[in-house]
């Protein structure tokens, strides 16, 4: 697949599997540490979803068995879960209803708090509504949800440390993506300047998009690295002039002291 954003489960070792994670991103991830949130996911929600897939493959008599359980899996869907390895000599089963990277929705479900947030995963319908817990209601002060069925989004480019996005629309838009909220460290960009973006969907990242064609750019900028690196590079600047000022300080000397014998 030359999209390299898809996410893949592996049910042989879904959570820690490191050898998927070599080749593609895994729903797993490539560690057994995981963000507490992101774990609080897979119990909640990933681990029956998956338990739901490996039941439905033991007993499945049709290929359209195992797409009923698919289309049921949204969390896994919201994560672009396309594919699922069941037997590494065999090709890979293809999910039809992964939502991809990104995607609008219609409709906005503020809650209390956190036990709010993630219950609402267990009836949430991910591509028509999402849900936001009441500490990032600030952002979304004044925008009044106004489904656009011709907007479009579409990831553009993928590294580990930059993403970046395409969008155009009629209105003011909300933006779901299928890569985790971290903070701090990443930040959004439209058109190059400074965007506020906030989690929606328990893990997910949402920000409000404008009207109109847009660049939109996720970039990781941990503040605490960029003080550390520049202490060390001005550090080691002060250092070398330090440096230098010694040796032309004592090659001034040498040279008195030869002048006066």
């Amino acid at each position: 697949d030359k999209d390299l954003s898809y996410r893949v489960l592996n049910l042989n070792d879904p959570w820690q599997d490191t050898s998927t994670s070599y080749y593609h991103k895994s729903i797993g991830g490539y560690h057994a540490a995981k963000l507490r949130r992101y774990q609080e996911l897979i119990d909640h929600r990933l681990s029956p979803e998956y338990m739901a897939i490996i039941k439905t493959l033991q007993k499945a008599k049709t290929a359209e068995d195992v797409m009923s359980t698919l289309a049921s899996t949204t969390s896994l869907d919201m994560l672009n879960m396309r594919y699922i390895i069941y037997n590494p000599e065999q090709a890979p089963i293809r999910n039809p209803y992964a939502y991809g990277n990104a995607w609008f929705v219609g409709q906005v479900q503020v809650v209390n708090n956190a036990d709010a947030e993630i219950a609402a995963l267990d009836s949430l319908k991910p591509l028509e509504t999402a849900v936001v817990d009441k500490r990032f209601a600030d952002d979304l002060k004044g925008f009044v949800p106004q489904k656009d069925t011709a907007a479009t989004i579409v990831m553009t480019s993928y590294k580990p440390n930059v993403v970046t996005y395409k969008s155009k629309a009629a209105s003011e838009q909300l933006a779901v993506f299928s890569e985790i909220y971290y903070q701090p460290g990443w930040k959004a960009f439209v058109d190059g300047k400074l965007a506020p973006h906030f989690r929606a969907d328990w893990t997910l990242r949402a920000m409000r998009i404008p009207a109109g064609e847009h660049q939109i750019a996720f970039k990781f900028i941990p503040d605490g690295y960029n003080r550390a690196y520049n202490v060390a590079y001005y550090g080691g600047i002060i250092i070398l002039l330090l440096f230098a000022g010694a040796i032309v300080y004592s090659v001034g000397r040498t040279w008195k002291q030869k002048k006066v014998e």
